[in-house]
């Protein structure tokens, strides 16, 4: 069954987890890589990174985008996605 998560279901699934795919733009390009993160009591995601492609893009572009997945099987899982700017 299909159903939206309400914006304090997102919350609490990026509490609960850990790890998500975060999406930049580079050169006028979309890219995707997994990151681990921490989702503190501000409601502020934090990621960690050394100085490189994806930390030169987001200076270009801010524009980010961070999803979760919680995968139990095919037919059971749950899904956010959190648009923001990098800082």
């Amino acid at each position: 069954m299909i159903k939206s998560f309400n914006q304090e279901e997102c919350s609490q699934l990026l509490a609960d987890n850990y790890v998500g795919q975060l999406a930049y733009i580079y050169q006028g390009r979309p890219f995707i890589l997994l990151m681990t993160y921490f989702f503190d009591a501000n409601k502020t995601i934090i990621c960690y990174s050394d100085e490189g492609q994806r930390i030169l893009a987001m200076r270009k572009n801010s524009a980010v985008s961070l999803q979760v997945l919680k995968l139990k099987d095919v037919d059971n899982w749950s899904s956010a996605l959190a648009h923001g700017t990098y800082e």
